[in-house]
């Protein structure tokens, strides 16, 4: 999966289990977190794996899944 697609489908998992600071934040962050998805999707391969600090409130962790990668995720 594409990283814009991977994104966009994490969507319902934010609106359905996050709180309304996760939820405003996927909308008003969008982009920014698809420009740090963008280089993972064009330089890593699927199965790699991934360490993502400070992943809260893991909206980009779950994208990277949905992308194929495994991911490490630590909350600072």
């Amino acid at each position: 999966m594409i990283a814009r697609e991977a994104l966009l489908s994490v969507r319902e998992i934010v609106e359905r289990f996050g709180d309304s600071k996760a939820i405003q934040s996927y909308y008003f962050e969008f982009g920014r977190r698809l420009e740090v998805l963008k280089p993972v999707e064009e330089w890593c391969k699927q199965g790699s794996t991934i360490l993502d600090l400070g992943a809260q409130p893991f909206i980009i962790s779950c994208a990277l899944r949905k992308m194929g990668v495994q991911c490490h995720c630590f909350r600072c």
